[in-house]
Formats: C-alpha cells, sequence, structure tokens
C-alpha cells in the first residue's frame, strides 16, 4: 500500500512539472497587436446620396397663334444661335383677324355716334339719395330714445340694489324685491327693443347708401362705356397692325444660344395655338438635384461644398454647392419599401465639363463638417455603456485602458477631446475580447 501510494505521488509530481513546462513555453508567446498612432489632421464629415443633373431652367417653343406649320428640320441635340428661325407658320388667320378688326372699328364708331341717355340714371340716383336723408333723419330721432332707455335701466338697477337691502334688513316686504326686480327686466326690455330699432335703421341707412353707389356706379360705367368706344377703335388698330406684323414676319425665333432637348411636333401640320413644338435649353444652366434625407437636411445650408461622382468617365471629382434646399419636405418609399422624410436639395456647379448633359446619374457627397483635430480610425473605439475607451500601448509594450471622449465622428476617422491621449500615443487598431489591462503584447509593423 506505502508503494502505491509513493508511485502515484511520484507520477503526480511528474505530471504536474510538464504542465508548468508547457504554460510556461505557451505564456512565453506575446500577443501579438496591430497599432496605429493618434495623430492632428483633418477630419471630414460627410454623408453621400443619389443624385440628378437637371437644367434649371428650359425654353419652351409653342404656337403663337392658330396655324400650318412647315417642316420642322431641326433634331435633338442640334444647337441653335438665339435670333435664328426655328418654325415657319402660315399665319391665315392673322389676315382674318385684320379684317374683323375693320369691322369691330366700323360698329363702334356707329355706337360712339349715337351716344348714351343718362337721364334714367340721375333719375335713380337722386330718388336713393333722398331715402337716404329720410332715414338718416329717423335715425338721429333714436338716439335720444337709447339714451332714455339705457338711464332708465341704470335708475330700476339702483333701485333694485336699494330695496334688495331694504328687504334683506327686514325693512320692506319681499315683493317689493320682486317689484324691483320686474322694473330690471322691463327696462332691458325697453333698451333692447329701443337697440334692435336702431340696429335696423343702420342697416337700412346702409342699404340705402349702397343703393346710392350702384346707382352711381351704374352711371360711371355707362359712360366709361361711351368713352371707350375710342380706346376699343384704338385696340382694334394696333390688333389689326400686330397680325400683319406676324403675316409678313411668320417665323419664330429662337429665344436664346442653346441646344433642342425635344421636339414635339413634326410638321407639316395644323395646329392651334399654344400647341407645343420643340424644348430649348442651355447646358451652362445644368444642376444637380438630390434628394437627401430630412436629417441630412438639417446639417446642410446654402453655399455647403459637395463632390459629385460622375463615374469612370470622369477622372476627376466635379464640384458644386448647395444653391437652394427646398423647405418643404415629402415622403418617398426607399428601395427596401421603407417610407423616407425626403428634402430636394439644389446643387450648383461651379465647373461643369462640356460632355455632361441633363439627366446623369452621379452620386453627391456633402461636406457637412470638417476641422483640424486629433483623431484616431474608428476602429480603435470600444463601446462602454455611455462612454468610449482605447487600448493605448505603453513604451513598455503594455496595455492599458485609456478612457476617451470622442468629438466629431467622422466617415473613417473620430475625433479625440479632452487630455487622455496625446499627439503620437499608440493604440491598438482593431481591439478584440483578448486584450486585458496591462497585458504586454508584440506590435506588428504600426500603421
Amino acid at each position: 500500500m506505502p508503494i502505491q501510494r509513493m508511485r502515484f505521488e511520484s507520477n503526480y509530481r511528474g505530471l504536474a512539472t510538464l504542465i508548468l513546462l508547457w504554460c510556461l513555453g505557451g505564456c512565453s508567446e506575446k500577443l501579438s497587436v496591430t497599432t496605429t498612432r493618434a495623430e492632428t489632421h483633418r477630419l471630414e464629415v460627410s454623408f453621400t446620396e443619389r443624385a440628378e443633373t437637371v437644367l434649371r431652367r428650359d425654353y419652351p417653343v409653342s404656337m403663337p397663334v392658330n396655324g400650318r406649320i412647315e417642316r420642322i428640320e431641326l433634331e435633338v441635340g442640334d444647337r441653335v444661335s438665339k435670333g435664328e428661325t426655328l418654325v415657319r407658320i402660315d399665319q391665315v388667320p392673322a389676315r382674318q383677324e385684320v379684317e374683323a378688326r375693320q369691322a369691330a372699328v366700323e360698329v363702334t364708331k356707329t355706337r360712339q355716334e349715337l351716344g348714351f341717355d343718362t337721364s334714367v340714371e340721375e333719375a335713380e340716383i337722386s330718388r336713393a339719395q333722398r331715402a337716404v336723408q329720410t332715414i338718416q333723419a329717423r335715425s338721429r330721432q333714436m338716439d335720444p330714445l337709447v339714451e332714455a332707455a339705457k338711464t332708465g335701466l341704470e335708475n330700476a338697477l339702483r333701485e333694485q340694489g336699494r330695496v334688495s337691502n331694504l328687504v334683506k334688513g327686514g325693512a320692506l316686504p319681499s315683493q317689493d324685491a320682486e317689484r324691483a326686480t320686474l322694473a330690471v327686466d322691463q327696462a332691458r326690455a325697453t333698451l333692447s327693443a329701443r337697440e334692435s330699432e336702431r340696429s335696423a335703421i343702420a342697416q337700412e341707412l346702409g342699404q340705402a347708401r349702397a343703393a346710392v353707389s350702384s346707382a352711381q356706379a351704374a352711371l360711371q360705367r355707362k359712360l366709361e362705356e361711351a368713352r371707350g368706344q375710342s380706346a376699343t377703335i384704338e385696340e382694334a388698330k394696333v390688333r389689326e397692325e400686330q397680325a400683319q406684323y406676324n403675316l409678313n414676319k411668320s417665323n419664330i425665333l429662337s429665344p436664346i444660344d442653346g441646344q433642342v432637348l425635344s421636339r414635339l411636333e413634326r410638321g407639316p401640320k395644323e395646329l392651334p395655338a399654344g400647341s407645343p413644338l420643340l424644348t430649348l435649353g442651355r447646358l451652362q444652366d445644368l444642376e444637380v438635384q438630390c434628394d437627401v434625407l430630412s436629417q441630412d437636411a438639417l446639417r446642410i445650408s446654402r453655399g455647403t461644398p459637395v463632390f459629385l461622382d460622375a463615374g469612370a468617365a470622369y477622372s476627376e471629382t466635379l464640384k458644386g454647392e448647395v444653391r437652394l434646399k427646398e423647405p418643404q419636405g415629402f415622403t418617398k418609399r426607399s428601395s427596401l419599401g421603407v417610407e423616407q422624410q425626403r428634402v430636394k436639395v439644389l446643387v450648383s456647379l461651379l465647373d461643369p465639363p462640356d460632355d455632361l448633359g441633363s439627366g446623369y446619374e452621379l452620386w453627391a457627397r456633402f461636406l457637412v463638417d470638417q476641422k483640424t483635430a486629433l483623431t484616431l480610425p474608428q476602429s480603435c473605439f470600444v463601446r462602454n455603456k455611455q462612454s468610449y475607451f482605447v487600448w493605448r500601448v505603453t513604451a513598455s509594450n503594455t496595455l492599458q485602458k485609456q478612457n476617451v471622449e470622442v468629438g466629431t465622428k467622422g466617415d473613417e476617422f473620430w475625433e479625440v477631446l479632452g487630455t487622455g491621449l496625446k499627439e503620437g500615443d499608440q493604440v491598438v487598431l482593431t481591439p478584440s475580447d483578448a486584450l486585458q489591462e496591462n497585458l504586454e503584447v508584440e506590435i506588428d509593423a504600426p500603421l
């Protein structure tokens, strides 16, 4: 039995020695980490949205009058110069309008010669004015009656108060209080009746004055119509001259130096006035339209820098700035079917390329903040409830947990505030759960 115990203890000690040697050998290998340094550099905060080029203004070309257009030879994309003939029109309706205006002049001259008899209107004005005077006299008679009724009510109220006090003191019977109350009610009724009568007279007076104004307006309209015949004649002559001018100048001219964006009619064809023919535009008026999330819209304003990526066709990023942020938002469904509140933002291009057209897709990066600050890559930060910390590597290559205050959060780097870190401090780039306070580590090539 003792021999077996000695063998067991000997084997146990040997096994423990092996385990200790294995632990010492394993623990001698340090944990390898990749570090970076806290550095001061320019920190940018931005967000990116899909955008589209649009023209700030287009120039529709339409039919000025009814007529028949000739064939339009212009194609979409063709350049046009200001004053260049775009469309030719046969303006036969203009000649017909000249003839109609000439006939209208003759009819108006005949009516003007006959003149107008205003005796009926003048008699109506006199009658209405007399009615006003009569009602005004009645109104003046009502004023003292209303004042007397007010005085009667005041006296009745004072009497009611006096009687009420005497009744409470037992000097008068309660019937006297009831009679005083009845007297007050009668006085109120009398005042109400007088005021109602005065209001009715005032309303009647207003209607009578309106009748005077109406009669005077009718007379004035009649006189103006008589005097207006000369203006009608001149107007018809002007229209005749304009129609003749349109007939002689049967061309629709380009209002701008630009390009044809769309052609809506080819011709030849009869068209009514107002029919759209062409749409012109200037690529110099090109800008960018972007629908941004409402919470992002709060971070931008007029003049906010914008960097625009037009794809592989352009080696350099296009530059722009916010021209307009519309005050009214709207609901838009995302590609995942989620309803979002969006705000339309218009961006001016600072140096648009010549071959960029309307309706082109871009990616717009809005630069909402930039500063020079002490920063670290965002992967360095570890969340600890409501705060953050980083793993700082000391001069002896041991780890130290350093609480930090985070300022501005950029796309890749975050600002470090306070005195916890200084420029040049080494920090673990991508911390893991294996890191511990005072753990000795081996540093890979620092970034």
